[in-house]
């Protein structure tokens, strides 16, 4: 049995019996590891808060081989989202972010690169004018580090930067075609330019970058329901987000934007 200590984010919790709960954390240097905290739902608990969804914590925990649940010996907050706790859309577009880990990562498979950026999309997240900007981004990249990198710059027919106004985007290629070039329809859509010179800015931009960006409705949903369909398209499994859905739910009565989940 080995002794590990590292740092990481808690992306789902539940209880467990009388007096536990059951966290999945997503660290740092191993990827998304399952822990059982005993006695944390005691009033008296050593862990306290620090266990609570979403709070950047260190950690300390028992690593037994070939065991799936992992036992949590200590959890200290490292970081804490205090504007997650007062803002419940906010906190529901994280939380999102934090399914979105949970459902496509692996168990005890690092990717600290991934992690940095999960970091920076929740404290983005917390702090921008348009925060749902921010969680699209943080799916388009995790697409891309996926190996489903689309291909945007350009028509797939022509290799030309269209100057028309819309394109015709295809979801199995990962791309678009101009006006000016023929295709099929099965698994195209029509898309503004717009669409894609965001998408690319979602692209080449940190979360930070984004923080100050404002953006009308109509692109950002143009942009959300492409995002999501990709990803559906590409990745096999994937389930509705409880988060967006809860989301959806306290929105607007009135609200209609192309592709809500």
């Amino acid at each position: 049995m080995n002794i590990i200590k590292t740092e990481g984010i808690i992306i789902r919790s539940q209880d467990y019996l009388e007096s536990s709960k059951i966290v999945t954390c997503y660290t740092k240097d191993y990827g998304k590891v399952a822990l059982i905290a005993k006695g944390a739902r005691r009033p008296k608990s050593k862990f306290g808060g620090a266990i609570d969804l979403l709070h950047q914590v260190q950690l300390v925990y028992y690593l037994k081989e070939n065991r799936e649940l992992q036992t949590l010996s200590q959890a200290d907050i490292f970081k804490s989202f205090h504007y997650f706790s007062s803002d419940i859309s906010r906190f529901s577009l994280a939380l999102a972010a934090a399914e979105i880990v949970n459902q496509l990562e692996m168990k005890e498979h690092p990717n600290p690169q991934l992690y940095s950026y999960f970091v920076e999309t929740l404290t983005s997240i917390e702090k921008a004018n348009n925060p749902e900007l921010i969680l699209y981004q943080f799916v388009w990249r995790w697409l891309e580090t996926s190996g489903f990198r689309p291909k945007l710059r350009r028509c797939l027919k022509c290799g030309q930067f269209p100057a028309n106004e819309t394109v015709r985007f295809k979801f199995s290629l990962g791309g678009y075609y101009c006006s000016n070039c023929k295709f099929g329809t099965e698994g195209v859509i029509k898309i503004s330019i717009e669409c894609i010179h965001l998408i690319l800015e979602l692209r080449d931009s940190t979360p930070i970058q984004l923080v100050d960006k404002r953006i009308e409705d109509a692109i950002l949903s143009e942009v959300k329901y492409i995002i999501w369909r990709f990803l559906q398209h590409h990745v096999e499994g994937i389930k509705e987000l409880k988060a967006l859905r809860f989301l959806k739910k306290i929105s607007r009565p009135n609200e209609n934007r192309v592709g809500a989940v």
